[in-house]
Parts: structure tokens; C-alpha cells; sequence
């Protein structure tokens, strides 16, 4: 046990020669000595600030060529505070806050080498979510189930050429009820200020998405210093009822063992959020946004201790989803464009050691 500002306890141990298990678990001590430091007259902690997680692996070699690994993990926050007076700079900031997120999930994973060419990887998750928060009137209460699954082959047809196959599909169904502000998207400043003054909305009801998708990757090697890297993806979007079909490509040339050149291009469709898809507070029209986006750079250890990542990037984006003028309906259109440009540099650097100490 450690005692910090949670309580935490973990073990692991063998199962016999082919199994494993391990766990974990902690929880907030704050709970213990929130309300004697908060001043009675400024606000009541009927709940204080409560934390939970765990987690809990099985591993599994289940033969000499499959191996299963089993999952489970959660967490729990939960905070209930009561305001002693309105917010002056907001009135409608008053009563209650409370907030709790909280999930369970369980993971099964297998992975399997069929034959001394073909590896498979099977992956199944799934679980419950929780989405509560309050404050004042502002109200929003999401229950969900997830269920994901996937299923990815490699495929070493020759020295030279490796094929990656992949297929997956993530569910989820929801309900709920919402009442607060008109939902925006980013750079919308006509949903800014206080609450009083914008647009409300209140939307009890369910929805149910489905996106399945899948994708083709090749790995050839033209030289044993060139690596080339084309593939697709393709996405369905059932609530959209929109297909996205996705190129790409990806190349590294190894220059000197010190030295590696990259570059990548690409198309990639973000899906829509589900809440601007529904006909009381959004546009059921609404297509899935789109970017092309390309890098170059490099790669360099000009020290065993060094290493150097570069990239110079930019992105183009399409099909933007951007409010209408003023709220009108259809509230949101695909009319919106995007550029950007940067660079990232990641150094890595690993101490020398201490002399003292040998």
C-alpha cells in the first residue's frame, strides 16, 4: 500500500508456467478532509471530490503459437458541491454542481501465428460509460455501451514484401437527456459569454453508431535501405450514411546507420460528432470532415546516448464543419477550409552516468 492523496495497491503474480495476473487499484483520500477546508458560508460539499481506478491483467500462452491476454479496467470520479450564492459575473451559475464520469471496460486479446508466414490479432472490448454533470439548470446525463472489435493479419509473401489486412467495426448506443447551451464547433464566437445570453436546447432521446472500416498496407523493401509504405483505408459511417475511402503513403531511406530520411502523405476523414447529427440541435446532412496532410524529415543518433526526431508538416483540410450565420438552420454546413503548417523536434537524451556511483 502507498499512501499519497489516494490509496493504492498493486500485485502480481504466476499462475502456474503458461499464466500470469496482475492488479492494481486506487482511490482518493480527499473525500476524508474536503469539507474541513472549504469555508461553510462559500459552498457545502455534499459529495467531495471522489476517485476510484483499477485494472487487472490475465496473460495466457494458450500454445506455443497463441498467446491471450485479458483486460479489465474502470474509474470512477464523482464531485457534488452546493453554492452558497449565484456567481455574480453569471447568475445562472447557481445551486449544484456535480460532475461524474465513470467506465468499466473488458479487453480480450489473441495473438496467433498461423504458419511461419501469417500472424493474426484478434482484439474484442467493450463496456459501459457513465456522463453525468449539472450546474444550475445546465443538465446533462449520457449512459453508453461500446463495443469494439478488430481483426489485423500480416502476411510476409516474400523477403521483400509484407501485407498488412485489417478489418474493424466499433458500436455504440447511448441515451440520454441534455439541457444547456446550442452545441458549437471550434472557432464558432457566437456561442461564447454568459450563459444567459445564448441559445438553449433540452434533447432527451437514443442513438445508435455503427463504423466499420478496414484497410490494405504494403511493406516493400525495393533496396535494404528503402522502405515503402502504401496502403488505404475505407470507413463507413452508418449514421451519416457517408463511405470515406483514404490513400496513403509513407517512405524511409535509411542514409547511414546514423541517419534516416522520411516522408508521408495522405487523406484522413475525422467522423462526425454524434450531436451534430441530430435533427433537434444539429444537421442530420452533415458530412464527415476530410484532410490531405504530408511530412518530411529525419531521423538521427549521432551519439548512442542522442537521438533526433524532425518533421516539417502540413495539412489541408476539407469539408469543415462550420456553424451557419447567426444559428440559422440548418445550424451546421460543410462550408469551412483549413491550412497548417509547423514542425515538431523530439530530442532524446539519456544521462550520463554518475561516476560517483560505479
Amino acid at each position: 500500500w502507498e499512501g499519497r492523496d489516494f490509496a493504492q495497491s498493486t500485485l502480481e503474480a504466476p499462475l502456474g508456467s503458461e499464466t500470469s495476473i496482475a492488479l492494481a487499484a486506487r482511490r482518493s483520500n480527499i473525500d476524508l478532509v474536503f469539507s474541513s477546508l472549504v469555508p461553510e458560508d462559500t459552498l457545502s460539499a455534499t459529495v467531495a471530490p471522489v476517485y476510484y481506478d483499477y485494472q487487472a491483467l490475465v496473460r495466457h500462452r494458450w500454445s506455443r503459437s497463441t498467446q491471450v491476454r485479458v483486460l479489465g479496467y474502470g474509474s470512477r470520479d464523482h464531485m457534488k458541491l452546493l453554492f452558497a450564492d449565484p456567481n455574480q459575473d453569471d447568475p445562472a451559475l447557481h445551486g449544484a454542481m456535480e460532475g461524474r464520469l465513470e467506465f468499466h471496460r473488458l479487453q480480450a486479446h489473441v495473438d496467433s501465428d498461423l504458419g511461419a508466414d501469417v500472424q493474426q490479432r484478434l482484439t474484442v472490448s467493450g463496456g459501459p460509460r457513465v456522463l453525468l454533470q449539472k450546474l444550475g439548470d445546465l443538465r446533462a446525463r449520457m449512459d453508453y455501451v461500446d463495443l469494439y472489435g478488430r481483426a489485423d493479419w500480416s502476411v510476409h509473401t516474400h523477403e521483400r514484401l509484407r501485407v498488412d489486412v485489417g478489418l474493424d467495426v466499433e458500436t455504440e448506443f447511448f441515451s440520454g437527456t441534455y439541457s444547456g447551451p446550442m452545441p458549437s464547433v471550434d472557432g464558432d464566437l457566437d456561442n461564447e459569454g454568459p450563459l444567459g445570453t445564448l441559445e438553449m436546447a433540452t434533447v432527451t432521446g437514443s442513438l445508435e453508431l455503427v463504423r466499420p472500416g478496414g484497410y490494405v498496407e504494403l511493406s516493400y523493401r525495393p533496396h535494404d535501405d528503402v522502405l515503402l509504405v502504401p496502403g488505404v483505408r475505407t470507413d463507413f459511417q452508418y449514421e451519416a450514411e457517408r463511405w470515406s475511402v483514404d490513400p496513403r503513403l509513407a517512405a524511409r531511406w535509411q542514409a547511414t546507420p546514423q541517419f534516416v530520411a522520411k516522408a508521408a502523405v495522405g487523406a484522413f476523414t475525422r467522423p462526425v460528432d454524434y450531436y451534430l447529427l441530430l435533427p433537434e440541435i444539429g444537421n442530420p446532412r452533415v458530412a464527415p470532415e476530410r484532410t490531405v496532410q504530408g511530412s518530411v524529415g529525419f531521423e538521427a543518433d549521432p551519439d548512442p546516448r542522442l537521438h533526433i526526431d524532425v518533421d516539417v508538416f502540413a495539412k489541408d483540410w476539407r469539408n469543415r464543419i462550420v456553424s451557419t450565420p447567426g444559428g440559422a438552420p440548418p445550424r451546421f454546413e460543410n462550408a469551412g477550409l483549413g491550412r497548417a503548417h509547423g514542425f515538431e523536434i523530439l530530442v532524446r537524451a539519456q544521462p550520463l552516468p554518475d561516476l560517483r556511483t560505479l
